[in-house]
């Protein structure tokens, strides 16, 4: 009549004890015919590569096909920066041609066209040389 109760309510519905299975191994000839076509697929895979390295290369080749074609997006993108590559050069020259001609200009001395050079007078149109300072 003593009969112990373990873990409450929940003992009652324990579930029945499972045998043991035992381990299941492969018999020696399915494991040698698993071995033979794993090494057969792998072989395939391995001559598969080695053909696409031997293969001979087509011996005419296309000049045109050498390059990737742009398409016409990014073909004008091109013609873009180059006109706008064009005109930085251009206006850089242009920069360089005035500052080269005001530094003359302002060097030289004023000519009225009578021969003689006024020396001091500048012309109200040019604009004094600026000096450039140098900090040691």
């Amino acid at each position: 009549m003593e009969q112990k109760q373990m873990g409450g309510p929940l003992a009652s519905k324990a579930a029945p004890a499972r045998r043991k299975k035992g381990k299941h191994f492969l018999a020696k000839n399915e494991a040698l015919e698993l071995a033979v076509s794993i090494a057969g697929v792998q072989e395939q895979k391995a001559l598969g590569k080695a053909e696409k390295h031997h293969q001979a290369q087509p011996c005419q080749r296309n000049i045109d096909n050498d390059k990737p074609r742009l398409s016409n997006s990014k073909l004008k993108i091109k013609e873009t920066k180059a006109l706008l590559a064009a005109q930085r050069a251009r206006s850089k020259k242009d920069k360089a041609k005035k500052r080269k001609r005001l530094s003359q200009d302002a060097t030289s001395p004023p000519n009225d066209g009578d021969g003689h050079a006024h020396v001091g007078l500048l012309s109200p149109t040019t604009k004094p040389a600026r000096k450039k300072v140098s900090f040691a």
